[in-house]
């Protein structure tokens, strides 16, 4: 059985204060103060979480952004997906991606789920599901979504995915390169 470690992360918690000069270079090119926060704050969370499985300094874990803008460190996959003042960390021993989004019921979804192949009643769960699964493939938003079938909890053979509570307000779902996983979810400390 693989296991998918999913940590909860509170922005509003977090200083944003373990980041490389890169790091920070980056955040000052974002527009929106807001957002930059959001960032750093998810960023710092990503070292401290992923620096405890490999037994790493947080600020000299190597992170490597491939191609299509999956983060990697060496001995442990992860990814990680914000919305609002919630972040989202999953670690696991296979490729793995997450995905969480801020349901705000007055936005009008009908002609995005429309474009998304998604039914306007269920946009937030499949949007999550779709967006998980192409992240943990690392293909991210490449493929059209409208392509990417998440009826079931086998988006393609071998891979497995949850959609998950993570509190109210928020639509989550993880994907894992596994038959079949298991969650554990994790509140992120700060401290």
């Amino acid at each position: 059985m693989t296991y998918v470690d999913v940590w909860r992360v509170d922005l509003s918690r977090w200083e944003g204060d373990v980041l490389t000069q890169v790091e920070r270079e980056r955040a000052l090119t974002f527009g929106s103060r807001r957002y930059r926060r959001r960032w750093m704050a998810a960023r710092s969370a990503v070292r401290v979480v992923v620096s405890r499985y490999v037994g790493a300094d947080p600020l000299r874990l190597p992170i490597v952004v491939g191609p299509h803008g999956k983060p990697s460190t060496s001995g442990i996959c992860f990814n990680v997906s914000h919305s609002a003042e919630l972040a989202l960390v999953a670690v696991a021993p296979v490729n793995v991606g997450v995905d969480v989004e801020e349901v705000r019921p007055e936005r009008p979804v009908a002609r995005l789920a429309a474009r998304v192949g998604a039914a306007p009643d269920s946009f937030y769960r499949d949007w999550t599901r779709k967006e998980a699964y192409l992240k943990a493939t690392g293909l991210g938003l490449r493929v059209p979504l409208r392509e990417v079938d998440v009826s079931g909890d086998e988006p393609a053979p071998g891979w497995s995915l949850l959609s998950l509570d993570v509190g109210a307000g928020y639509a989550a779902a993880v994907c894992a390169d596994a038959p079949r996983f298991e969650v554990a979810l994790r509140d992120a400390d700060p401290n």
